[in-house]
């Protein structure tokens, strides 16, 4: 994996062994880690199309499939993914919105609900647990995976979950959407980090 990648996983580690008692203090504990912006790949609108049709034979990676696509037509965080209740999800002038604050910044957001991240919530519908969205949500378990997903569909691309918010940034800026307000979708506390996607290649094959 990439070296963002590895220092999040020991990140990690080091968190769980600082809240079991095994260390007395987390080093970590103000220590920001951002992926390198040269690292920041992301599936082209061809591309997501490829995955969204491709039949897959594991059910788990079409699990997976399912939460990269929704990712990637909201902008949320495998975090904000893995925390997504049906209280956050609210009825506005006959639309539904996602209406929460990131789990990374604090930082208020709101998204509509488009046609296909609806149909992906209503095919989890009966496997809900704890009024949470989508149950059973491992992100090391979806690290693992990333890589084989998207070889079996023909992407040799190296795509981590986190690309699923840069396709969004890019595909949103290159429609036409004002920078201003992919800004406030994804989150951002402020206009500078939007503008590295703003700086991307357009979202063609």
């Amino acid at each position: 994996g990439s070296i963002w990648e590895n220092c999040m996983w020991l990140k990690g580690v080091v968190m769980r062994a600082h809240f079991n008692g095994h260390i007395p203090r987390n080093p970590f504990a103000q220590f920001h880690i951002s992926p390198n912006t040269k690292e920041r790949e992301y599936l082209t609108e061809n591309e997501l199309k490829t995955l969204m049709e491709f039949q897959f034979k594991d059910p788990k990676n079409s699990y997976l499939r399912d939460i990269f696509v929704f990712a990637s037509f909201t902008a949320l965080s495998f975090v904000d993914i893995k925390e997504l209740s049906n209280d956050q999800i609210v009825a506005v002038n006959g639309e539904k919105w996602i209406i929460s604050k990131r789990h990374k910044t604090g930082v208020p957001f709101q998204v509509k609900l488009l046609d296909i991240p609806l149909q992906i919530i209503e095919r989890y519908k009966a496997f809900q647990e704890n009024n949470l969205v989508f149950p059973n949500l491992n992100y090391w378990s979806i690290c693992k995976r990333m890589g084989k997903m998207m070889k079996e569909c023909g992407i040799t691309k190296k795509i981590s979950f986190h690309c699923s918010r840069h396709g969004f940034a890019t595909l949103a800026l290159s429609k036409g959407m004002p920078i201003e307000s992919v800004s406030r979708i994804l989150g951002h506390t402020n206009i500078e980090t939007t503008q590295i996607y703003a700086s991307a290649p357009r979202m063609v094959a």
